[in-house]
């Protein structure tokens, strides 16, 4: 038992790093399911996350009465219905897994059979997040001890992945909603670092080519309106740390036209003025 307990562990590491390298959530919920299958030897596993504000159960994937996985993303399920639920089941605690012995099961609201199920806390930061259900439907196996460690495991593995691949999609959700709403209004962000003079603009737009330094940008706008920039970020760093300038400004592809700028400086952690 000791052996397998160890060569179970080896793969739940080598599934772990398979799932870290998934770049979207939907194809994470399905090799998770999957792989807990195929690599870690249980029947039948089905991946739910926590919907606090509705207290219910979001389905993803799950695995039907052939072994087979499926898309269960329409599934909804109140916690009230689940005995688990109701005993109130402390996941807070050491333990995050609840067994059920010589149970019904079920695919969806289908009877299927008999046997064992277990509720695996999907684990991240002190917080649930989601749950596995795992059953033995096809081969009546029995639940070993070590088995139960593998699916806390399992469970901790996949809610601290999860959170991670979650935060990530929001983030470049957010990146492309700003994307958008820079290149439908003509606008682009900058960050100009004072040390490096070295200027990072976000956003597109010929009319703007990203001259990388704020010396190489001064050259490109027009004459009588340098000393007037200058003053303004001078303004900026001694004053409020606000900046505001219009301004002439030359693209060699179309010629001059005005822009209008804003920024706003930043500091260290000595009060002293690194950036815009």
């Amino acid at each position: 038992t000791l052996q397998q307990f160890q060569q179970r562990l080896k793969v739940l590491y080598e599934i772990s790093i398979d799932l870290a390298k998934i770049t979207t959530l939907e194809a994470f919920y399905h090799a998770a399911v999957e792989l807990g299958c195929s690599r870690l030897g249980f029947d039948r596993i089905g991946l739910f996350l926590n919907d606090e504000e509705s207290n219910r159960m979001v389905g993803t994937f799950g695995t039907d009465p052939y072994g087979q996985t499926t898309d269960e993303r329409s599934t909804h399920i109140s916690l009230d219905k689940f005995a688990w639920a109701k005993t109130g089941v402390d996941w807070a605690s050491e333990h995050h897994i609840y067994i059920e012995h010589d149970t019904e099961l079920y695919f969806g609201s289908e009877h299927v059979g008999h046997g064992w199920r277990a509720v695996v806390a999907l684990w991240s930061g002190g917080k649930v997040v989601g749950w596995l259900s795992v059953d033995n439907l096809l081969h009546q196996k029995p639940l070993l001890d070590y088995e139960m460690e593998i699916l806390t495991l399992y469970g901790s593995t996949l809610g601290n992945l999860y959170v991670q691949k979650k935060s990530e999609a929001e983030l470049l959700n957010s990146q492309e909603q700003l994307r958008l709403a820079l290149k439908a209004a003509r606008m682009r962000t900058w960050d100009w670092n004072l040390a490096t003079d070295v200027i990072v603009r976000y956003g597109s737009g010929s009319w703007m080519p990203p001259y990388p330094t704020f010396q190489e940008f001064l050259q490109h706008v027009h004459n009588d309106d340098r000393e007037r920039i200058w003053q303004a970020v001078q303004a900026a760093i001694t004053g409020d740390g606000t900046y505001s300038a219009e301004y002439r400004f030359e693209n060699p592809g179309t010629g001059w036209g005005w822009l209008h700028t804003i920024g706003q400086v930043y500091r260290d952690t000595t009060g002293k003025v690194i950036g815009m």
